[in-house]
């Protein structure tokens, strides 16, 4: 059995398809998306980046010189795609 619903997610309309598991599809998501990756964190980002590549509005940031723990590793550097990813937020949600 599946059926569509829409979910309210801070104002954003988010249509989720439900298919008996429960568990909501990603692909389905209409609004922006920051997936970030440390470069050199020993995790693979092959995923994540098959995932980005599938969302409509998706983006991909890998941190250079930055483990798994960008926000203590490269604070700074993190602040700035954190920054430019809220101004393309708001940018797009005045579409």
């Amino acid at each position: 059995m599946c059926q569509e619903q829409i979910l309210p997610i801070n104002g954003v309309q988010l249509w989720t398809t439900i298919q008996g598991t429960g568990q909501l599809t990603v692909y389905d998501l209409s609004m922006p998306v920051l997936f970030l990756h440390g470069a050199c964190d020993p995790r693979p980002c092959h995923f994540i980046e098959t995932l980005a590549t599938n969302l409509s509005h998706s983006t991909f940031v890998s941190i250079l010189e930055s483990g798994h723990y960008p926000w203590i590793e490269k604070p700074d550097e993190l602040k700035t795609v954190l920054r430019q990813f809220i101004v393309d937020l708001q940018l797009w949600s005045r579409r």
